[in-house]
C-alpha cells in the first residue's frame, strides 16, 4: 500500500481537479479533512455517493427530475474519486467503479442536454462504452467532439467541460477506451490506442445529425498523449486539443508514486518496475508528423507531473496550423486555472470545427 506521504499530495494536489470538475467547495474539503487514511477516503467518499443518490431519487419522486440528474451525475463523481486510489483493495475500487457508472446512468437521460449510451465493438470484439449528447438547439448536422480520457479518468468524469463544448454548438462524445473505465474489464491497455478506437470514431461519424467532416478530439493529462495518436491514426479528424499531455515517459523515475501506481494499473502489471518498462516504450516522436489538422497544446507551466516543455515538442512535430497556449500559474491540466483554460479550448475547437457559437 502506498504511504500516508501519497495520501497527503492527494489531499493537497487533487483539490483543484476535483472542484474543477464539479465537486461542491463545501463538501471536497469537508472530504479532504476527514480523509487522512486510504481506508477513510474510500469508505467516506462512498458515503457522500450514497447520500447524493438518496438525495436524487427523493427528487425524482418529487418530479423533479432536472435536479435528479444533476445529483444523480455529483453521485457518480463521489464514488468514481472514492475508487481513484485504492490500488490496495481491487474488489472495493471496482464495487465503487460500478456504483459510479450505474450512477451516471440514472444521470443520463435527466441531464439537460440528455446522454445516450451506445457501445461499439473494438478489433478485439469488446465493446468500447460511450455516451453522446447533442446541444440543445441545433439545425442540420453539428460538430461532434470526442472527449479522450486519461489514465485514471473516465467517462463519467468530463461533465462540466462537455457542458463548454455543447453551449458553443458541438455534440460530445465520452467514452472509456482500453484500459478505462468500464471498457478496462474486458479490454487491456494497448500501445497502438488509435487502432482500437477508429470504430467508435467512425460509428460517431455515422450518427444522425453529426456532421462526420467536422469530428475533434480532446484528451486531458495521459488522454493528451493518446489524443494525438487518434488525430494521427484514424482518418477524418479535423481537430485535436490535449491539456496537460504528455510528449513521452524519459522522466518516468520522478512521476509521484501514485501515478506510477496508476499507469500499472492501467497496463495490468503488478510493479512499478514493469509499468516503467511500459511506459518507455510509449512516445508521440513517432506519430505527430502524421497529425495534419489544426492541433492546439495548453499547458501549465507549474504542472508537476508533465512538464510544459512536452507541449512544445508537440506543437514543433504536428504538421498542421498549431497553437500553444502556456499558463505561467497553472497546474497539471490546468485544473487551478480551470476558469480560463477549459473556455478557451471550447472556443478554439468551435472556431476550427465551424460550429454555432
Amino acid at each position: 500500500m502506498l504511504g500516508t506521504e501519497a495520501l497527503g499530495q492527494v489531499r493537497t494536489h487533487w483539490r483543484a481537479r476535483l472542484s474543477a470538475v464539479g465537486v461542491p467547495l463545501s463538501v471536497l474539503e469537508r472530504l479532504l479533512a476527514s480523509s487522512d487514511t486510504w481506508e477513510a477516503w474510500g469508505r467516506n467518499w462512498e458515503a457522500e455517493g450514497e447520500r447524493e443518490e438518496q438525495h436524487a431519487q427523493a427528487l425524482l419522486s418529487q418530479g423533479h427530475a432536472i435536479s435528479a440528474g444533476e445529483s444523480y451525475s455529483l453521485a457518480a463523481l463521489f464514488h468514481h474519486f472514492g475508487q481513484l486510489v485504492l490500488f490496495h483493495d481491487l474488489a472495493t475500487k471496482d464495487r465503487l467503479s460500478r456504483r459510479s457508472q450505474d450512477a451516471f446512468r440514472a444521470a443520463a437521460p435527466h441531464l439537460v442536454p440528455s446522454a445516450r449510451a451506445f457501445h461499439v465493438p473494438s478489433p478485439s470484439g469488446a465493446p468500447l462504452h460511450a455516451y453522446l449528447r447533442f446541444p440543445r438547439q441545433h439545425t442540420g448536422p453539428v460538430a461532434c467532439v470526442v472527449v479522450v480520457p486519461g489514465a485514471d479518468s473516465v467517462k463519467e468524469e468530463n461533465l462540466a467541460f462537455t457542458n463548454l463544448l455543447l453551449e458553443r454548438g458541438m455534440a460530445t462524445v465520452c467514452f472509456d477506451g482500453p484500459g478505462q473505465g468500464e471498457t478496462r474489464r474486458q479490454l487491456p491497455f494497448h500501445d497502438d490506442y488509435e487502432r482500437h478506437v477508429a470504430p467508435l470514431i467512425e460509428q460517431v461519424g455515422r450518427e444522425p445529425g453529426i456532421d462526420p467532416g467536422r469530428l475533434g478530439v480532446v484528451g486531458f493529462s495521459f488522454g493528451g498523449y493518446l489524443a494525438p495518436r487518434v488525430a494521427a491514426g484514424v482518418p477524418g479528424i479535423a481537430a485535436c486539443a490535449v491539456l496537460g499531455g504528455c510528449y513521452d515517459f524519459s522522466y518516468w523515475e520522478t512521476l509521484p508514486p501514485l501515478l506510477k501506481e496508476d499507469f500499472a494499473h492501467v497496463f495490468g502489471v503488478s510493479n512499478w518496475e514493469d509499468a516503467g518498462k511500459r511506459a518507455k516504450g510509449l512516445s508521440l516522436a513517432p506519430v505527430m508528423g502524421s497529425v495534419r489538422c489544426p492541433f492546439l497544446a495548453v499547458h501549465g507551466k507549474r504542472d508537476g507531473i508533465f512538464p510544459w516543455t512536452d507541449a512544445e515538442k508537440m506543437v514543433a512535430g504536428a504538421r498542421g496550423p498549431s497553437d500553444l497556449f502556456l499558463f505561467e500559474d497553472g497546474d497539471h491540466c490546468c485544473h487551478n486555472v480551470n476558469h480560463r483554460s477549459k473556455p478557451a479550448v471550447a472556443d478554439w475547437m468551435s472556431e476550427r470545427l465551424g460550429a454555432a457559437a
